[in-house]
């Protein structure tokens, strides 16, 4: 209500909400040949798409200029599409830390749900991975922004989950060893039903992220303590031994 008020006697604030008005349409093209620079990217590489295809698709007139009048040349818009997508990761990841966490029953399901929401995030970054893979080093410094971006918060992340993880912690010598272990079994899964086409066995999400929670809570202390000594290597031996033992003949007596 103030700032209504404050309009009808100060009519020279009008001009800049016209300004505004005037560069939502560009900022929304701008967005839009990100996005179409970001898929042909990741699809061809980034000698195979070509600016006249990038303005195809975004709805610009090829030949007209209309690219260039957003982006010096390809490699700026290239530039553009990894700071955009290494922007909107931090973003999330620090939406991501205000979530409340939901109260779990087990350190196992709040890990389940936590690797899950990691899978999600390799899926989400689908686009980026394949840029990554392709044009490594023509990425130079932004690289390294990409590794801290990704790698390293969700590798803190996995280690902050694993120290203090609903229901007790896990104990082990080198939690971030560890941690990195959780963030490669979650990214070469992830990367293998992208090369394989499927996971093996066409194992789901939920019970990759389900069989690693029970991986490490089921060897470590508190709820898996038991499971760890019934799970022992002296102990699976002597299950394997007796399995393979020849089955003893029943004695009768006379």
């Amino acid at each position: 209500m103030e700032d209504e008020l404050r309009s009808c006697y100060e009519p020279r604030i009008v001009a800049p909400k016209r300004a505004a008005r005037k560069s939502a349409p560009r900022t929304q093209r701008v967005d839009t040949i990100l996005d179409v620079a970001l898929r042909l990217f990741s699809e061809k590489g980034f000698d195979g798409a070509t600016i006249t295809e990038i303005e195809r698709e975004a709805g610009l007139k090829p030949g007209t200029g209309g690219f260039y009048r957003h982006f010096a040349s390809k490699e700026a818009a290239f530039t553009a599409v990894i700071e955009r997508e290494i922007a909107r990761s931090a973003a999330r990841h620090k939406d991501r830390m205000r979530w409340p966490r939901p109260t779990f029953a087990s350190r196992r399901d709040g890990m389940a749900l936590a690797f899950h929401e990691s899978l999600e995030g390799f899926a989400r970054h689908e686009a980026l991975i394949r840029i990554l893979s392709r044009e490594g080093p023509r990425l130079g410094n932004l690289r390294q922004a990409i590794r801290r971006t990704m790698l390293d918060q969700w590798a803190s992340r996995e280690a902050a989950l694993i120290g203090s993880g609903e229901g007790g912690t896990i104990e082990h010598d080198d939690p971030e060893a560890l941690a990195l272990v959780v963030i490669s079994a979650l990214s070469g899964y992830h990367l293998a039903g992208r090369f394989f086409g499927a996971s093996y066995k066409r194992v789901s999400p939920d019970r990759f992220a389900a069989a690693l929670a029970d991986l490490l809570c089921g060897s470590t202390s508190e709820e898996g303590e038991t499971n760890a000594r019934a799970g022992s290597p002296a102990r699976r031996t002597e299950k394997r031994r007796r399995r393979a033992a020849p089955p003893r003949p029943s004695s009768s007596r006379s």
